[in-house]
């Protein structure tokens, strides 16, 4: 399957770019004002989010910055993992084929003590936690309905160290692969969260799949962040908003380089239900996914870490 490059260049407040991209193989996929105002940033991207089920999103030069360091902080703790014997590393540390990842769940008894670099990790955490938000309320704006409907199942904003928090930041780097004939990354999934924001030291590797079936990369300019619609939020919003399929691709057609990326997972309360379908069906009589029209709630042996939807036997790696 081919892959090409989505043209996201010309999104304003009365355009956006068409699913279909056979005419933009070759452009290059950015937001059209990398200076603009973060609400402004946020209704851009939200119609994108809408119609794809994915965006890139700009973020202020001061978030940029610490999650600049933060990936710089963490990559550095991820080599001082791997050379650690594994009883004595910190335990959300795991090593995979072509990759290792440093997990973070603040409150959580095994995955939220990060010794010096605990105070960056919150501060890295809040500020993403923050963008998801809102994210959120201008996702209920595009959709018509009560920005409480979304903000109702979402659990509070982290405000202490040893406050349990549903979401989790994960560092992951991906090496570059022996032989450039077999690639390493992460192979196509779906999130299970609401929500995925990704920042990258890297502008190539993350590829998302459209829905004329290519592959498109998903590039990711200085000072912008991408944005995944989860599995959670495809329920919750009645199927309106697809969950977007993505995969990352080192070496031979994705990353030339070795990559470290910072993964937040922004996911729903535990006890979350996700009945939105009488308000959602007021405004929308088409797009409504059949399957998504009652009630949706998850107790705690489905994984709730996950947005409480995703079994511990298939929890994603990536």
């Amino acid at each position: 399957m081919s892959c090409c490059t989505v043209n996201a260049a010309r999104v304003t407040d009365h355009e956006y770019p068409q699913k279909d991209c056979k005419a933009a193989r070759q452009a290059t996929y950015v937001p059209k004002n990398a200076s603009a105002e973060q609400p402004i940033a946020f209704k851009q991207s939200v119609v994108q989010l809408r119609q794809e089920g994915y965006t890139v999103l700009n973020v202020p030069v001061s978030t940029a910055a610490t999650l600049t360091v933060a990936g710089k902080a963490l990559q550095g703790q991820l080599d001082v993992c791997s050379k650690q014997p594994a009883h004595s590393t910190y335990a959300g540390y795991t090593s995979l084929q072509g990759k290792q990842r440093l997990e973070y769940q603040p409150g959580d008894a095994v995955l939220g003590d990060l010794g010096v670099l605990q105070q960056l990790v919150t501060t890295v955490i809040q500020l993403l936690d923050n963008d998801a938000r809102g994210m959120m309320v201008h996702l209920a704006r595009v959709l018509h309905v009560p920005a409480t409907c979304f903000l109702q199942f979402l659990g509070p904003k982290l405000a202490v160290e040893d406050q349990l928090f549903a979401s989790s930041l994960e560092a992951i780097n991906y090496a570059l692969p022996a032989n450039s004939a077999d690639p390493n990354g992460c192979q196509s999934h779906v999130d299970k969260g609401l929500l995925t924001l990704i920042h990258s030291d890297s502008s190539d590797g993350l590829q998302v799949l459209q829905a004329d079936g290519q592959w498109a990369h998903m590039r990711l300019p200085e000072g912008c962040i991408a944005v995944l619609a989860g599995h959670t939020l495809e329920r919750a919003t009645c199927g309106l908003v697809k969950a977007a399929k993505h995969r990352v691709v080192m070496g031979h057609g994705g990353c030339s380089t070795a990559r470290t990326a910072l993964v937040y997972k922004f996911r729903a309360s535990e006890d979350a239900v996700l009945d939105l379908h009488a308000t959602i069906s007021k405004h929308h009589t088409t797009g409504i996914d059949p399957r998504r029209s009652w009630p949706q709630q998850w107790a705690a042996a489905t994984k709730p870490r996950d947005g409480g939807l995703q079994h511990a036997a298939v929890r994603m790696q990536c």
